[in-house]
């Protein structure tokens, strides 16, 4: 099982990633961070003062990419880049209001979170802009407002506007 990590926010502005000496040869190298679909370019700094489970993000990375910081998630090295996720997009459905239907059948895609961590997010097709190639909105699982009932898991669920477009 991979280790998820947990993201918080540096408040700076230098485009830095912080994580636990995990690598040596990664120290002060400038990387892709890949989230969804879109990257930024980044600083890694390595650091023994943070937990191992932890990522530290500077704030213009985290509103670039739009990362929510109430998930977990795993992060992937792979020579150039380094892969935060896994971002999984449901299409769930032709309409919003049969989504919302549904919503309680999508539970078995939750069900595991704590194995795989990430973006979970359940959309309809009519929430999805073509031209722009984006989704406008759909819900995105809260995996620390889950409370162990199937019914209060989705009724947990964020309403989440997922913009996904630079800024």
């Amino acid at each position: 099982m991979n280790l998820l990590y947990k993201i918080k926010p540096k408040p700076t502005k230098n485009h830095v990633l912080i994580i636990k000496n995990i690598s040596p040869e990664l120290n002060n190298k400038t990387m892709k961070l890949y989230f969804g679909q879109h990257f930024i370019s980044v600083k890694i700094q390595l650091s023994d003062d943070i937990e191992a489970n932890e990522i530290l993000l500077s704030d213009n990375i985290l509103e670039y990419l739009k990362v929510p910081l109430y998930c977990y998630y795993q992060l992937n090295v792979q020579s150039d880049r380094l892969i935060l996720g896994p971002f999984i997009g449901i299409l769930a459905n032709l309409t919003e209001i049969g989504l919302e239907r549904r919503l309680l059948d999508l539970y078995s895609y939750v069900k595991h979170y704590t194995k795989i961590g990430g973006i979970i997010t359940a959309f309809s097709l009519d929430q999805i802009n073509i031209g722009q190639s984006y989704i406008e909105k759909g819900y995105v699982y809260h995996p620390q407002k889950r409370n162990g009932s199937l019914l209060q898991t989705y009724h947990y669920l964020l309403l989440f506007l997922i913009n996904a477009r630079s800024s």
